[in-house]
């Protein structure tokens, strides 16, 4: 599994992708790619399968696993500390449960030190301890009610 996982990882960085998620389930291989500086094409979730079908037949693993690839959608559940810091600098929506209350709130995700979450917004940047949050996830201005600029 380790091997494999390594595969995709390398596969992946010879085209200037990060591996944000992967997982191996039986006879598949799954992962989400992410490009801090584009979004992330199917021409280049193409040329990293293809790398990753030679770099298994190398392996002596050709034809045993079927790959799905795929980029993180506009509305990802951001899951780990390590998606806190790889979609820094992305616009997030965080539920936060305060007093008993869910509060939602969205702005741009400026990292975490492990204990909280730092997002900056109109009002400066907010420091929220990760022990709140219910959830992050990334966000567009197209999901907001009217669609957003016309």
């Amino acid at each position: 599994m380790e091997k494999i996982k390594e595969i995709v990882k390398k596969s992946a960085n010879k085209y200037g992708l990060l591996v944000v998620e992967i997982g191996i389930k039986k006879d598949n291989i799954e992962a989400v790619l992410y490009s801090p500086s584009h979004d992330v094409n199917i021409g280049e979730l193409e040329a990293v399968t293809r790398e990753i079908q030679v770099k298994l037949a190398e392996a002596g693993l050709e034809g045993i696993y079927s790959i799905s690839l795929s980029s993180p959608g506009m509305d990802r559940i951001l899951k780990s500390e390590k998606e806190l810091t790889i979609f820094k600098g992305k616009l997030v929506k965080i539920s936060v449960l305060e007093d008993e209350k869910m509060i939602t709130e969205t702005g741009i995700l400026d990292g975490t030190d492990g204990e909280f979450l730092f997002v900056k917004n109109e009002k400066g940047t907010d420091r929220i301890s990760l022990k709140r949050i219910a959830s992050v996830r990334l966000w567009d201005k197209l999901f907001e009610k009217g669609g957003g600029k016309k």
